[in-house]
This record gives C-alpha cells, sequence and structure tokens, in this order.
C-alpha cells in the first residue's frame, strides 16, 4: 500500500519561510523585553554578581548647611588622605571651593555637571577654571522597568567618567557589581577622622548630597529595588571606568546563532518521536539558560534567549507539523486504498454490526439443524416479557402461548433446567403426531436474552439423548454470540455520542479511527487467507527465488516432522532433491524450468510415510497483473516478476487406493473368469467326445451356454463395481476394498506404537478373500483405533490376534474381521453403558475406549455390524462383519 511523497519543493519553502520568519523577528527586536527580563531575574533573584578592579568611594553629605562650609573642610581632609580624584556630583559642584587645588596638588577635583547644563554653546563656561577640569552626570534611561541604559553624550560635547565615549543607547549600567556592594560613608567620620586612610588612598571619591537632586529613587533589578542619585552614579562610574557596560548581543551574531541552532534542530529532530524531541529540545533551552548565565557573568553580554528559544520551539513544531501532515496525507491515502480494496471484494458484514442478529441465528439453525419448526424469542428491555422475532418453517403466530412471561412456565422450567426443555403441554399450534416440542433459554452468565422454541419429528433413528445435548451446546452459542453483539453495539453507541465525542476531543472526523476499521477488516481477511492456506489438506511451502522460505501451512510441517525434515535449514533446491530423490542438477534444472519458463512441473515424492503417497507440484507464483501496474519505486521488484515457487505435495494416496482396487477387482474378476473357462474347456472336451445320440451332449451343451453367459455377466458387474454403481442408495459411500490390504497398511501405521507397548501381532490370513463394500479410508481409520485400544490395554510381551473369515448370513455372503488381545479388560457391564451411548458423545472422549467405540460405530452407516466384548484380566475381543463384494452371485444370494 503505497503512499505518494510529498511535491520535492513543499518541504525546502517551508523552511525558507521558517528561517525567513526568525529572521525577521530578530530584526524588529521583539525579544529585546524577554532577553533583559532574564537578565534582571539572573541579577535580582539569582543573586548573580561581579567585583570590579576600580571601585569609587562614595561620600553623603546630610544637610545643605554643611554645602558652604563643611564641602571645603570635606575636600582637604579627603585629600590630606590622598584621595586620587574628587568628584562633586550635582548640586555640590556648584559650590565655590577656593584654595583647594593650591594647598593639594596631587588631588584632582572635578565638577559634574548635568547633561542639561552640557552644552557646546556653553563650553566657555564650563572650561573657565582649566585647573578644575569638568565632566556630564547621566541619569539612565528608563526601560524595561529599570533604569538601565546609559545614553551617549558624543551629542552633548560632554564627557563622562571614562574616556571611552557611550555610543550605543542600549549599554546598560552593569548591575552585577551593585550586587557585590558599594563602598559608602557619611560626611561626619570623614571630617571627624574616623575613616581608615586605605579607603581613600589612591581611589576615587564621588561626594554627593542625601537630598535628591533629581528624583527620590531609581528602580533596578537587584532585590533592594532603588538606588538614590549618588549610589546611581557610583554604579555608573563602576560601570564606566571598568568598561564593565552590559551589552545586547550583536544583531549578526544573534541571526548566526538563530540559523546554526535552525540547522541543527532541523537535523536532529528528524529521526526522533515526539518525546524524544521534547526530552532534546528541553536539554537545549537548559543549556541555552546556563550559557545565558554564564555570559552575563563573564563578558557582560545579554544572550539572545528568547530569539534562540523561538527558534528551537519554532522548529519542534515545524518537525512535528510536517510530520503530522505526512501521517495524516499517508492516513488519507492509506483509508482511500483499504476502503478500495474491501469494495473489490465481496465482504459480508460482521455479525456483531448486523442491526438485526436474529435473521443471522435463523439461517445457522437452518443449515446445522434438522427441525420442523423454530421460533426466536427476544426479551423486551426492561421488562419479563418476551416477544417473537424471528421464524423458520412457520410463521411467528404459530405459538400458541399468549402471555410470554418468562417469569411463569413453561419459561421459568426452561430457565430453572438451563437448557432446552420438553414440553408436555401445547406451546405450538397444530401439533402433528410425532412432532415433539421444545424451548431452550438463550442466556449468558445469569443473563436472559431470550427464548427458542422448536419443534422436531422424530423418526427410528432419532436418539433424544444426542438431539438434546446440541440445541443445549447451539442455545449457548447463540447466547453468547448475541451478548458479546449487544456489549459491541452499546460501546459504540457510546463512542459516536455528541457528548463523548466533545469530553474527548474526537468531534469531525476520525480518520484514524476510519483507517483502523478498515486495517482490521484488512488483517481480517489476511488472516482468514492465511488459516485456509495453513488448513489445506495438501503440504504446502513457498519458497522466493533465493531459496528462503516465505509460507508454510500446517500440513507441511507436519509431514517434515514426521519425515524428519529441517525445512527452515533447507533451501528450494535442496528439499526438491531430498523429496524426489534426484541429483542437485536434475534439481535446478527443473527450478530453472519453472523460473525462466514459469511453467509447472509435477514429479513423483519419495514414500516419505508409510502408508501415504505424494506428488510434488511446483509452480510459479506471480503477481496480478493490477500490482504490476504503477510506479517501481512504489513496489516491492521481484526477480523475473515471480513473488515466488511454490512446493505443494500432493496426496494421491486415494488415487493409489482406487488403483489398489482396479487390482483387486481385477484379480477376483480372473479368477472366475478362470473357473467359467475352466467350465466351459471341460465341458467342450467331453462334447467332442460324445455322439450326436448321447443324452449328455445337451447338457453339456446347456453348461457351456451358462458359462458363456456368466462371463458376459461376469463383464458387466466388473465395470459396475469399479464405477461404484451400488443399487443399495443408502450406501453409496461404500467401494470394494480388499480387507488384508487394509489391515497391512494398519499395522504399517502403528508399527512404532506397538513397538512402544511391546506387542506384537498374530494374523490368521487366508490366501486370498473376497473384496467387502465399505469406505477403505473409514475402515483403515477403524483398524488403527481399534490397534490404539488394544496395544494400550495389552500387557507386555503381548499379542493381538487379527483373524479374518468368510461365512454367510442370510443367504448372504459376509467377511469377519476377529481382534483379540491378551490385557487387562474392563467389566462387561461398564462397556455395555458405553456402548448404549450415542456415537456423538463418545467421539473426542478422552477415554480410548469411548473414543474407539464412537468411531466402531461408524461402520454401521456402510452396512457393516461390530460387537464388543471384554473381560476383566482378559483383555477385548471384538469382531468387525461387512458385506462380501462377488461379481457373480448365486441363486439364493439373488
Amino acid at each position: 500500500m503505497p503512499v505518494s511523497a510529498d511535491p520535492i519543493l513543499k518541504t525546502p519553502f517551508g523552511i525558507i519561510i521558517l528561517i525567513a520568519s526568525l529572521t525577521v523577528f530578530c530584526l524588529s527586536s521583539l525579544g529585546q523585553p524577554t532577553n533583559w527580563l532574564l537578565h534582571d531575574i539572573l541579577i535580582g533573584d539569582l543573586g548573580l554578581k561581579a567585583i570590579p578592579k576600580e571601585r569609587p568611594l562614595l561620600v553623603k553629605m546630610n544637610t545643605e548647611s554643611d554645602f558652604a562650609s563643611g564641602l571645603e573642610t570635606l575636600v582637604d581632609q579627603l585629600s590630606v588622605l590622598n584621595a586620587r580624584e574628587i568628584i562633586l556630583l550635582p548640586p555640590l559642584s556648584q559650590a565655590p571651593l577656593p584654595g583647594v587645588t593650591e594647598q593639594h596638588p596631587s588631588t584632582k577635583v572635578t565638577r559634574a555637571m548635568d547633561t542639561s547644563s552640557c552644552d557646546v554653546s556653553d563650553a566657555g563656561q564650563l572650561t573657565t577654571n582649566p585647573q578644575t577640569p569638568q565632566l556630564a552626570t547621566v541619569v539612565p534611561r528608563f526601560a524595561y522597568g529599570a533604569h538601565r541604559f546609559i545614553p551617549p553624550l558624543s551629542n552633548h560635547g560632554c564627557v563622562g567618567y571614562s574616556e571611552s565615549p557611550i555610543l550605543s543607547d542600549h549599554q546598560s549600567v552593569n548591575f552585577l557589581y551593585l550586587n557585590a556592594g558599594l563602598p559608602l560613608v557619611g560626611a561626619e567620620q570623614v571630617r571627624s577622622g574616623a575613616l581608615i586612610p586605605e579607603l581613600v588612598a589612591a581611589k576615587t571619591v564621588l561626594i554627593g548630597a542625601v537630598e535628591p537632586h533629581f528624583a527620590s529613587s531609581f528602580r533596578t533589578p537587584t532585590t533592594d529595588g532603588t538606588l538614590s542619585y549618588l549610589q546611581l552614579q557610583g554604579l555608573i562610574w563602576e560601570t564606566q571606568v571598568n568598561q564593565a557596560a552590559v551589552l545586547p548581543t550583536p544583531m549578526w551574531q544573534t541571526l548566526l546563532a538563530v540559523f546554526l541552532l535552525t540547522c541543527f534542530n532541523l537535523l536532529i529532530f528528524q529521526p526522533l518521536t515526539t518525546r524524544q524531541a521534547l526530552a532534546v529540545s528541553t536539554i537545549l533551552v537548559a543549556a541555552i539558560l546556563t550559557l545565558a548565565a554564564f555570559l552575563l557573568k563573564a563578558r557582560f553580554q545579554v544572550l539572545p534567549v528568547t530569539e534562540l528559544g523561538l527558534s528551537q520551539i519554532a522548529c519542534l513544531v515545524f518537525i512535528r507539523q510536517i510530520r503530522w501532515s505526512r501521517i495524516d496525507k499517508a492516513m488519507e491515502s492509506m483509508l482511500t486504498e483499504a476502503q478500495s480494496l474491501l469494495a473489490e471484494r465481496l465482504t459480508p458484514t460482521e455479525f456483531h454490526q448486523t442491526e438485526n442478529p436474529w435473521s443471522q441465528i435463523i439461517v445457522l439453525i437452518n443449515q446445522q439443524l434438522n427441525l420442523n419448526r423454530s421460533i426466536l424469542l427476544e426479551k423486551v428491555p426492561q421488562d419479563h416479557r418476551v416477544r417473537e422475532i424471528q421464524a423458520l418453517n412457520c410463521s411467528l403466530d404459530h405459538i400458541a402461548e399468549k402471555r410470554r412471561d418468562y417469569q411463569r412456565k413453561p419459561y421459568s422450567d426452561a430457565i430453572e433446567l438451563a437448557g432446552p426443555l420438553q414440553l408436555t403441554g401445547t406451546y405450538f399450534k397444530d401439533v402433528t403426531e410425532g412432532e415433539l416440542e421444545y424451548i431452550a433459554p438463550l442466556m449468558f452468565g445469569n443473563q436472559i436474552l431470550g427464548f427458542w422454541a422448536l419443534t422436531v419429528k422424530t423418526d427410528a433413528q432419532w436418539n433424544r439423548e444426542a438431539f438434546e445435548h446440541n440445541i443445549a451446546n447451539f442455545s449457548r452459542q447463540i447466547a453468547e454470540l448475541v451478548y458479546h453483539r449487544d456489549q459491541w453495539q452499546r460501546d459504540q453507541r457510546r463512542n459516536k455520542s455528541k457528548s463523548h465525542s466533545i469530553l474527548t476531543l474526537q468531534g469531525g472526523r476520525q480518520v484514524h479511527t476510519e483507517l483502523e476499521g478498515a486495517l482490521f477488516l484488512l488483517q481480517k481477511r489476511l488472516d482468514e487467507l492465511e488459516d485456509v492456506f495453513s488448513g489445506l489438506s495438501s503440504a504446502a511451502v513457498l519458497f522466493n527465488l533465493f531459496g528462503q522460505i516465505k509460507l508454510v501451512n500446517h500440513r507441511m510441517e507436519s509431514l517434515a516432522n514426521q519425515a524428519g525434515l529441517t525445512l527452515y535449514k533447507t533451501t528450494a533446491v535442496e528439499l526438491l532433491s531430498h523429496l524426489c530423490e534426484i541429483s542437485l542438477d536434475a534439481a535446478r534444472r527443473h527450478l530453472r524450468h519453472v523460473t525462466l519458463k514459469q511453467l509447472p512441473v509435477t514429479l513423483t515424492v519419495r514414500r516419505m510415510i508409510p502408508d501415504k503417497r505424494f506428488v510434488l507440484n511446483m509452480r510459479p507464483i506471480r503477481p496480478d497483473a493490477d500490482t504490476q501496474v504503477g510506479d517501481l519505486n512504489a513496489r516491492e521488484v521481484e526477480p523475473f516478476e515471480l513473488v515466488g515457487i511454490l512446493f505443494e505435495l500432493v496426496d494421491v494416496s486415494h488415487t493409489e487406493q482406487l488403483l489398489f482396487l482396479r487390482d483387486d477387482l481385477y484379480g477376483q474378476f480372473a479368477r472366475e473368469l478362470k473357473n467359467q473357462l475352466n467350465r466351459i474347456t471341460l465341458a467342450v472336451t467331453q462334447i467332442a467326445r460324445l455322439n450326436d445320440a448321447d443324452p449328455q451332449r445337451p447338457v453339456l451343451v446347456d453348461t457351456v451356454d451358462q458359462s458363456v453367459s456368466l462371463s458376459v455377466q461376469l463383464l458387466e458387474n466388473l465395470g459396475k463395481k469399479y464405477r461404484n454403481d451400488n443399487e443399495d442408495s443408502d450406501f453409496k459411500m461404500t467401494a470394494p476394498v480388499n480387507a488384508i490390504r487394509v489391515l497391512q497398511e494398519a499395522e504399517t501405521a502403528c508399527s512404532k506404537l506397538l513397538e512402544r507397548s511391546r506387542v506384537t501381532f498374530k494374523k490368521q490370513f487366508p490366501i486370498s478373500t473376497n473384496l467387502i463394500s465399505v469406505d477403505g479410508e473409514r475402515l483403515k481409520l477403524v483398524i488403527l483405533s481399534i490397534i490404539e485400544l488394544l496395544a494400550k490395554d495389552g500387557v507386555p510381551d503381548s499379542q493381538i490376534t487379527i483373524m479374518i473369515k468368510e461365512q454367510s448370513r442370510d443367504g448372504k455372503l459376509q467377511t469377519c474381521i476377529f481382534f483379540n488381545n491378551e490385557g487387562y479388560g474392563m467389566p462387561q457391564s461398564t462397556l455395555d453403558a458405553i456402548l448404549a451411548r450415542d456415537a456423538s458423545m463418545l467421539l473426542g472422549s478422552s477415554d480410548q475406549v469411548e473414543h474407539c467405540i464412537g468411531i466402531l460405530r461408524t461402520v454401521e452407516y456402510y452396512g457393516g455390524t461390530f460387537t464388543v466384548q471384554s473381560e476383566v484380566g482378559n483383555g477385548f475381543r471384538i469382531s468387525l462383519c461387512f458385506r462380501g463384494v462377488k461379481l457373480l452371485e448365486s441363486d439364493e444370494e439373488r
């Protein structure tokens, strides 16, 4: 069932669209908020931090009264402590400091101005004092929930804390330094001399006011949440001086990473299942997050996690969608082909799918049982009544009983009996003489499903026990069929209900369910064909052209086991050589004939089993013409366009028996014809010696005429017997059989059993005997069953005596076969009880005696009789008697 592939450009075009979509998303910077959110989580929630090489000292002044007098003292004190640079932040940068730079020339004092006061036109005012360099302070731009991006100063004609200009709008303050802490002291602590000199020496000191200059606080992604203006400027100083601004990944690197990850995913996801792909995606996303944390800490770079994560998810969905679309397309194609194949073949509706199962049940009853009238009644739902639903050989109104209440008689009696009940009252209308009425409950477990009312016409051969046993078996099987069909119908109604479909998200067309049903029917048909192949009476094995076994049925396996063949270790040419006892070259020649000319070959097979004869039919198995049409890629290519070579062992034992029958008939015909010819020769010799007036001459002439007439009759009877033209219509299946030959074949077939039981044969056969009228194969099975019983019952090192006698009974010739053994036997009373039972109750029994007697009953169908006697300690005595076959019958026999 081939499935067409996708168009060659469909999937590559989809990949191009996927990559283009991811590229547009990257260029649009829509993933930046999520990337910076991850940055804030790593710093704020996970506490990621970094230690800067250069750190400033922050000094805060508490009141405005200190600005004039206290600021100069503070600067002098810090200069004494060898501060490398003192930066005065607004608004302190506007305060005058007379003489500070002259007293401490080693300390650089810088006034920081607002960017609003920093303009090119005012540059002269800012640089009027060349000994006091000025710089500009900035407030980070608020973005993504925090003050983070340092604006560039190149357009304002000012410089920041570092000589490296800030040229990008997305250089973020390094909040990792904030988690490491900012050194902050008060002005009073400096003026009082309580400050440790090492904190100031060779350091940059930022002096700012406690009172807010721009805002009361500034938001940060750290756990503290806000910073003062002084702390924010100190963090900016650390970021700029250490050149540690946090930067997003450059766009070209983002595009390259997304492209490489997309290609990797498209390659790695193809052979994976959905669960495996989800597991790999989870691992890759975890690796991306780990890499993001590493790059942020080590290189102060924000990894494009959103872009990479979106690429991961998009590739996963894309591959899954492509696979699901192909699966859907394949299921649609397979469903169409499966429904087409089913439509081409006549498939009867399954029993559990029929709307009315009783119509099929009535057909089953009519095919299997010989009933006079039959009516099926089903239980009314939610009630204790039944209603008639189907009738056979009558109509539904033939029931005389009107109540239909199964809690009353006769229904309740049948339920209590749990089997067929013969009715004593009148249930059917117009019951004739000899017509018996029965009612049987259809029950599965304790559940009442209905009733089966029936009548039967009895005759001399009718057996009550066997009939009621069959009715009980059919009732149980019918009840089980109906019960399982009702359960299946209930499940189907529940599954097809709209509420169930909505709750289970199975609304609309369910292609997989339809495909499952179609494949189930095809599989069922395939199983039926395999069962038919396995159940063939002919032993068959199918080889491919490479000599390997493709199929073998049960019959072939059984023959191989009996003959000691190892099929699965044997090639076709070796099996052919072994079966037909020919050379390998001859076997190859026959196989070439089958393969190249594609013609069958029939060969004689050696005797694999002593009592069986086979011929080997070898024939090529070619595919149908319909299967040969189509693309070579859509079907399997076979050498020489052959599916294989079928070896079929056909059992010709029956044909061999017909040949034996011919020989036996011709032998008996030759003996009787010889007798008549001898009479004619003797009479003619005597006539030649007598003269015409001798009174014995007419008598001898009559003898010659009678012998000639008998010879003609002999020839006519020979043709009738060979064609099996039996005048007795009751025994059409019989044929002339040589009893001695059948006994010899049975002895050969039982040789292993006799050897295991340590029992031998004692045969008392005449040199020749008349043929008997019986089915030869059935007689052989009967004799095998008798020998098996006597062998298992016999004591070790004993004998089974078999004797053939011809006798006349009621003027008819009979041939009887007597079997005796030296065994343990059984009481005659027990044997009589078994003999009184019906054959259908005995056949297949695990008890050897019951099974043997059940098989012995079959000889009565061919006009034979049997007797079985036994005595404890003296074994069994069994006799079989059959009508003899004579080509010429005497006047008394006629």
